[in-house]
């Protein structure tokens, strides 16, 4: 599974990112199993933050300024599952 994300600016700026789930260490399924057991239980559920495996590194406003997010920026994240297997 693949999770990808967008930000688009107000300025026009455009930023895409990508990472898969294989490149983590431990399967989800296995952290959730560890969450949840007979011993911790969660009555009104939780939420499983894995993260992104990647850090924004395109510059924004000026060259070696980096990424930052400005007022009016939307994200639209996503998931595919792979057709590999």
């Amino acid at each position: 599974m693949e999770i990808s994300l967008e930000v688009k600016g107000p300025e026009g700026f455009v930023l895409h990112g990508a990472s898969s789930l294989t490149q983590i260490s431990r399967d989800p399924a296995d952290i959730v199993g560890q969450t949840i057991n007979e011993n911790h239980q969660y009555p009104d559920g939780f939420v499983l933050f894995l993260g992104t495996m990647f850090a924004p590194i395109q510059d924004r406003a000026a060259k070696g300024q980096g990424f930052t997010h400005v007022e009016g920026d939307h994200g639209d994240g996503r998931h595919a599952q792979s057709l590999a297997g």
